[in-house]
């Protein structure tokens, strides 16, 4: 009986966790230039939520409103005109989750959050020119919503986190409309290694002057096509990316310099949610590791693949990605906060969340998790989660 209500009594204190992560930038001063933060993301956000060919196809285990809940604020999503509405895709796979109804769920996260805000780059993957005259009325009605319209604001190189709290910045990736219906457009991305092409990106709103406008440095290299050095590429460019952010300083809006550094991948020729996974047990720890040796400094947005600190038996350290992410934030930046009734803070900064401990239902050590089976993680900061380990 005293074993069984040590484990409710550590489950609740993992949800009690959880719930901080809804509200992780409540402390952080208003003055900041959104490109001076720490984000974390994911990439293909709405394969959580369910997708076809998932074998083939899946980025993330949980769903967009899990995802929101482990402190995830930037979310990669693929829409796709499918007959009268919107889906999110992955290539040409179909999730599950409809474009509308992922905003409006960031949407009403926010509403619940206002201290926080979220980023949502979007790309229509597959037959933009075939699908363009569906998708572009489509996209506009969405936008001017009465209830969403309020949600949205125009990307500017001087945007603070006082002047997006309770807000969503929708970024596309296509020039679709000058001006954009919302945000702001990605111009001048690539997925090249080469290091002088993934510097001359541009964020470009919907207004024409000088604010409006803003470098992008971006490293996006997703496909190792079966080349040997493919994960010291992969690792190295990551790397080479947070270098720059992390000696790069902000100082007036004329020093914004956005990043959005991609730790996904897969590692052969056709895609896999295993080659996912596997590069994403290499890419994501890599970030981590980043931090040991370095004093804080901002990284930009990072999307990474399964946000989940295992993913059918691999170590893929997504959420203590986040967790680490987050707490660099507080790093960088002093709280404006004293109430110590708020223990993000400490919760983040003094305790990165990493497995310590694997252990069956039964209570049992294990040396590595079980296949087939739900297993019990235990976190460095005292939490446990069940997480259930494919087969494959």
């Amino acid at each position: 009986m005293m074993k069984r209500l040590h484990l409710i009594a550590t489950l609740l204190m993992a949800f009690t966790t959880a719930m901080h992560a809804g509200d992780w930038m409540k402390n952080l001063p208003d003055n900041i230039y959104i490109s001076q933060l720490s984000i974390p993301g994911t990439h293909d956000s709405g394969t959580g939520n369910g997708v076809a060919l998932a074998a083939f196809s899946q980025c993330q285990d949980i769903p967009v409103s899990q995802q929101w809940a482990a402190g995830i604020r930037a979310f990669d999503l693929r829409p796709k005109v499918k007959g009268s509405y919107i889906n999110i895709n992955h290539g040409i796979a179909a999730t599950k989750l409809r474009f509308d109804d992922a905003l409006f769920l960031i949407r009403d996260s926010l509403a619940a959050h206002p201290s926080e805000f979220a980023v949502v780059h979007y790309h229509y993957d597959t037959d933009f020119d075939k699908d363009k005259d569906k998708y572009l009325p489509m996209l506009k009605s969405l936008l001017e919503r009465d209830d969403m319209k309020d949600f949205l604001v125009p990307f500017r190189r001087d945007l603070t986190l006082g002047d997006v709290r309770g807000k969503m910045l929708l970024i596309s990736r296509q020039g679709y409309a000058d001006p954009p219906y919302a945000g702001g457009c990605i111009g001048g991305w690539t997925s090249s290694l080469d290091w002088e092409r993934q510097k001359e990106g541009w964020i470009i709103g919907m207004d024409h002057d000088y604010n409006s406008y803003t470098p992008l440095y971006m490293q996006d290299y997703y496909n190792f096509a079966d080349n040997p050095a493919g994960f010291k590429e992969k690792t190295d460019a990551i790397n080479q990316l947070l270098d720059w952010s992390y000696a790069h300083i902000t100082t007036n809006p004329g020093d914004v310099v956005w990043v959005m550094n991609f730790t996904s991948a897969y590692p052969g020729g056709i895609p896999s949610a295993n080659g996912y996974r596997k590069v994403a047990s290499y890419t994501n720890g890599t970030v981590i590791n980043f931090f040991e040796s370095r004093p804080p400094g901002p990284t930009g947005v990072i999307f990474m693949d399964y946000c989940v600190d295992w993913s059918n038996g691999y170590h893929t350290r997504g959420q203590e990605l986040i967790d680490t992410l987050i707490a660099n934030n507080y790093k960088c930046f002093p709280t404006t906060n004293n109430n110590t009734s708020n223990s993000i803070t400490t919760n983040k900064v003094n305790s990165l969340r990493h497995v310590i401990g694997i252990y069956s239902l039964q209570g049992n050590k294990l040396p590595e998790p079980q296949r087939g089976a739900v297993n019990i993680m235990k976190y460095s900061d005292g939490t446990v989660e069940k997480v259930f380990v494919g087969r494959q």
